[in-house]
């Protein structure tokens, strides 16, 4: 088994124990506070499932304001595509059991939205914002391409934030960390 395998194994079961309602509560009361958070005309977000950090709260409150927001869709290739919701209704279950958008939800397009602030997935987080993902790469690749045109933020329970992780050169760190008592900013 490899060192991130091992570590993945050891945060899934980390961040089941400390899922809480009262986490996630706490969670979108903090991110939807930041000033980074209210300026954003887009959210781009994963749609949370099972333990993770509640994305759909964010995502309706998103909407409520009248923001544009825009969830990923894997397409053939391993690539992964941003699609514009106009409600969760919009979403259906995938094979992977992920819920995504339907295919004729209009693409996410860069050069046609203004501040953007994206919500990434992370199994954990380490102190200067490197992320364990799930080994697919396509948060990565996805960081990588946008890096310098909107601001990446990781949500997750404080019990998975780390010293430090593994990370490889093409890894980008998030621009910010919410959690239920932190809000950590990499410069």
């Amino acid at each position: 088994m490899t060192e991130k395998a091992r570590l993945r194994k050891e945060f899934a079961a980390k961040r089941k124990a400390a899922f809480s309602e009262y986490k996630n509560k706490k969670i979108y009361g903090n991110l939807t506070g930041l000033e980074e958070f209210k300026r954003a005309e887009t959210l781009l977000s994963y749609v949370s499932v099972r333990s993770e950090a509640d994305s759909q709260r964010i995502i309706e409150k998103a909407l409520d304001m009248g923001k544009r927001v825009a969830v990923p869709k894997t397409e053939k290739g391993g690539l992964m595509v941003f699609h514009y919701i106009e409600s969760l209704y919009d979403l259906t279950e995938e094979v992977r059991g992920i819920p995504e958008p339907s295919s004729a939800c209009e693409k996410f397009d860069i050069e046609r939205t203004g501040k953007c602030i994206c919500i990434v997935p992370g199994l954990a987080f380490d102190k200067k914002g490197y992320r364990l993902g799930y080994g697919g790469g396509y948060y990565d690749r996805f960081m990588e391409k946008y890096h310098d045109r909107m601001i990446f933020c990781g949500i997750c329970f404080d019990d998975i934030i780390t010293e430090s992780l593994p990370y490889e050169e093409h890894d980008r760190a998030v621009d910010l960390i919410v959690t239920d008592n932190l809000i950590m900013r990499n410069s």
